[in-house]
């Protein structure tokens, strides 16, 4: 969402979800991550309370690319 704010022509890349699930922190207990989760959720949550409906619009026009290896 940050990205369609401050960028004009924003691209969200994808990832490969199988490699990073074989990453080192995935040793870490699951409440780490619903934390960091929580975490987010209420900086989303805030930020789109406060959006104006430009600011909406923007988050609306996202490009998503998958990226070919």
């Amino acid at each position: 969402m940050k990205l369609a704010l401050t960028e004009e022509n924003p691209l969200v890349k994808t990832y490969e979800v199988n490699e990073w699930a074989r990453l080192i922190d995935c040793e870490l207990p699951s409440n780490v991550s619903l934390q960091l989760l929580e975490s987010l959720h209420e900086h989303w949550t805030y930020l789109l309370k406060n959006l104006t409906a430009i600011q909406f619009k923007r988050i609306s026009i996202l490009t998503v690319v998958k990226c070919e290896h």
